[in-house]
């Protein structure tokens, strides 16, 4: 299969959300994202002062895509993954391996020491990030605070 990988910008968007939808309807998250939500979401990440979003192509169609950050770590950057969605009739066809190769790729060209990301323990996911080489930071940690709706 032939990709083209093209960094997004906001006429990218309305295809993104169709992906985001549909990607996130699946199992494990069963997530029923309204379109207005997603692009929401979306156009959060894509407002980013230091955004990095990149998109890949199949037969000029967006069909995966990682909405990421860069950020400043004392004298170098780090880039932190917020966002990354196949097209669920294109999963399981390395289209989510060859965005991230070609993620570290640019980061590499960009002089970006390490990719960073948040996921859930456990979950397909997880086992996707560690087969891509990436390991848990015994170090750090994820803490949330649920705020109680009054």
């Amino acid at each position: 299969m032939d990709y083209v990988f093209k960094r997004l910008d906001k006429a990218d968007l309305n295809d993104a959300v169709v992906i985001f939808q549909a990607a996130f309807l699946q199992a494990p998250w069963n997530e029923e994202w309204t379109k207005q939500q997603a692009y929401n979401r979306l156009i959060d990440y894509m407002e980013t002062k230091m955004g990095l979003h990149l998109g890949i192509f199949v037969e000029q169609r967006l069909v995966g895509f990682i909405f990421s950050r860069k950020m400043t770590y004392l004298e170098s950057y780090e880039l932190w993954i917020d966002e990354i969605c196949v097209d669920p009739t294109y999963q399981g066809k390395s289209i989510g391996s060859a965005l991230m190769d070609k993620l570290k790729e640019i980061c590499l060209n960009e002089h970006i020491e390490r990719i960073c990301l948040v996921t859930k323990r456990g979950k397909l996911s997880h086992g996707f990030y560690y087969k891509m080489g990436f390991d848990e930071d015994e170090s750090s940690v994820c803490l949330i605070h649920q705020l109680d709706k009054k």
